[in-house]
């Protein structure tokens, strides 16, 4: 992603990306700052890139996009822990490798014996040939 900065001022910042759903996710988390007195984007043209807008007052602008980053960031870790709990991961091969991960269904407990079955009959085929 490219960002190239418009304004860089003690309470303001503006940022131009060009990443409309960047844009929006930011703007919507930065309000999440008590400190944010503005957050938007906008765009001169459609054909042109959104410029995040940024005011803060007792709190630098920087902080509070860095802050809103980590956010973020600690969101997505969140999301993709959920996911992994309730979907099913199906047998991967990585670099020749057969790589399980657990399912998320039924106890951790059973999918680890069924896994180690798994393996060890793999292990008495390969030993077969």
């Amino acid at each position: 992603m490219e960002l190239k900065i418009i304004t860089n001022e003690k309470n303001k910042l503006e940022i131009e990306m060009d990443n409309l759903t960047m844009a929006e996710l930011l703007r919507n988390e930065l309000w999440n700052d008590k400190a944010t007195e503005l957050a938007a984007w906008r765009r001169d043209h459609p054909s042109k890139d959104p410029i995040l807008v940024l005011q803060t007052k007792g709190k630098s602008p920087q902080k509070v996009l860095s802050d809103t980053i980590d956010r973020i960031q600690k969101l997505n870790k969140d999301i993709i822990s959920s996911f992994k709990k309730v979907f099913k991961w199906k047998d991967l091969l990585v670099d020749g490798k057969r790589k399980i991960k657990w399912d998320g269904s039924g106890n951790e407990r059973e999918w680890k014996e069924k896994k180690e079955r798994e393996d060890k009959e793999e292990k008495q085929l390969l030993n077969n040939f």
